[in-house]
Parts: structure tokens; C-alpha cells; sequence
């Protein structure tokens, strides 16, 4: 499965729990076009679903974490309906080496 068929299935998934938590269609919408952004990001500096191949630039891997984690932080998601997919984001970071230090 691509970067970006994962994330796909998981904002899917999330699109179907957030009018449980009062929030629009074009939330959906707006974290869909975050994620897809973070993953054309993610594999322009070497993290892709093949590990073989990867050997990401970490300082920019860092600064992308952070500016995805701002933009999470800074949203009116509740917190549950967020934990699917940064589960998800922090997973295919794992996969190719990326462990919190």
C-alpha cells in the first residue's frame, strides 16, 4: 500500500467519525489536502513505502513532523478523532526508520 493510499483510507475512516464530533464536510476536506501535502513532502526527502530505498534527510523530515503537528494543534478537531491519524502519520515514520529519540 502507497504513502498515499494509507493516508487515504485513514482520513477516510476519519471523515466518518467527525460529524460525531460536530465538524463539516470541508474539515474532511482541508485534512485531506494537509495530509496529501505531508506525504508528496514526506517522500521529496526519501520516506517511501519502499525502505529499501529510504535514506530520509532527518533534519527535514524534523521541521515537516513539527509543521504537521502546528497545523494539527491549531485545528478545532476534538483530540479523539486526530489519534487514528497521527497513529497513522507517526507508523509510516517508524517503517522507515523515523523513531522518536
Amino acid at each position: 500500500m502507497s504513502l498515499q493510499q494509507n493516508f487515504q483510507e485513514i482520513s477516510g475512516k476519519l471523515a466518518k467519525l467527525m460529524p460525531s464530533y460536530g465538524q463539516t464536510e470541508g474539515g474532511v476536506y482541508a485534512f485531506n489536502a494537509l495530509g496529501g501535502e505531508f506525504i508528496s513532502k514526506a517522500q521529496e526527502i526519501g520516506v517511501t513505502p519502499d525502505t529499501s530505498k529510504a535514506q530520509p534527510n532527518l533534519g527535514e523530515m524534523k521541521e515537516l513532523v513539527l509543521a504537521f503537528n502546528d497545523v494539527i494543534n491549531k485545528t478545532e478537531l476534538n483530540d479523539q478523532a486526530l489519534t487514528s491519524a497521527v497513529q497513522q502519520v507517526a507508523n509510516v515514520l517508524v517503517v522507515n526508520g523515523i523513531t522518536p529519540k
